[in-house]
């Protein structure tokens, strides 16, 4: 999926050459260098995407996803929070919030916003094996390894599904 975000990078810089207004190449380009771990550049695309569109659907989500991958648990959450007050409730803003509360060791909010998250996407990886971790963290073995064998129902070649089920 890296390699698809990669090849919208020239075609939304292209665009923008010829329209430097361009609120939604912006937000392409800001999207693309947030899933390929170009945090600074994202950073700079959302805030001149803010100059232009201050209301984009997907800002909040994705400054909530680069805060949250620049470890600014705090920030992540309180533009997460906005994601979902303007509209953008979904299974993804739910693993960003539990993943920056288990950032601030903060692992009962964690526990709830990952369960939402695999609530509303009970096919969600990432956010099952993070609430496995959650359920390690706090002694629930059980649980974890509850999570690790959906996930394995689900694709059963995650390396990190074996390192969760080590753990219980």
């Amino acid at each position: 999926q890296e390699k698809q975000y990669e090849s919208a990078i020239k075609p939304a810089k292209q665009v923008i050459e010829i329209d430097p207004d361009n609120a939604t190449a912006h937000n392409i380009l800001a999207s693309a260098y947030l899933r390929t771990g170009r945090i600074e550049e994202a950073q700079k695309e959302m805030d001149r995407l803010e100059e232009l569109k201050p209301d984009a659907p997907t800002l909040h989500v994705n400054r909530a996803m680069a805060y949250l991958r620049s470890r600014e648990y705090e920030k992540a959450i309180t533009e997460a929070e906005q994601a979902i007050t303007s509209g953008q409730e979904s299974a993804f803003v739910y693993n960003i919030l539990g993943r920056a509360h288990a950032g601030l060791n903060d692992l009962e909010k964690a526990k709830e916003f990952l369960q939402k998250a695999v609530e509303i996407n009970p096919e969600f990886i990432s956010a099952r094996l993070a609430l496995g971790d959650i359920y390690v963290k706090t002694q629930q073995l059980d649980l974890a390894e509850a999570e690790a064998n959906k996930v394995l129902e689900i694709q059963d070649n995650i390396p990190e599904v074996r390192l969760l089920l080590g753990l219980v």
